[in-house]
């Protein structure tokens, strides 16, 4: 029963705030992505949507630094590309590691479960198979 009760306060304590914790960020990141969908696809998409903001700028970056402001535009939608994809395979990361540290958590309840169950147990049994001297 005591063991019982320590998993359930480990469950009660830990996992489920960690999973509310997870489930809240999820659905925020969700949200966030949805809006800026809505917004891209009525400003025209993403290019467009770039294309406003940035226009200015490059074009006086364009006009003070002698560059094309076309190959400005390349290496700015370049840039942005490479770090979508690392924002990607991060998420992606993250997601695997969420993953894992539920699994190892599942584990290691489950192995505290049985050591606190059955500890005395496995202690004798250790100690008549051992071959250390008993003290």
């Amino acid at each position: 029963m005591a063991a019982f009760l320590v998993i359930l306060i480990v469950l009660v304590g830990v996992l489920i705030p960690a999973a509310t914790v997870s489930i809240a960020a999820m659905r925020e990141l969700r949200d966030l992505y949805g809006q800026v969908n809505v917004r891209s696809a009525a400003g025209g998409g993403w290019l467009a949507q770039m294309e406003r903001v940035t226009g200015p700028g490059l074009d006086w970056l364009s006009a003070r630094t002698g560059f094309p402001a076309e190959e400005i535009r390349a290496a700015v939608v370049e840039r942005l590309a490479d770090a979508s994809g690392s924002l990607l395979r991060g998420t992606t990361a993250v997601a695997a590691t969420l993953t894992e540290a539920i699994v190892q958590t599942v584990v290691a309840i489950m192995t505290l479960f049985f050591l606190l169950r059955d500890g005395p147990v496995i202690l004798a049994h250790i100690r008549a198979n051992s071959p250390l001297a008993e003290d």
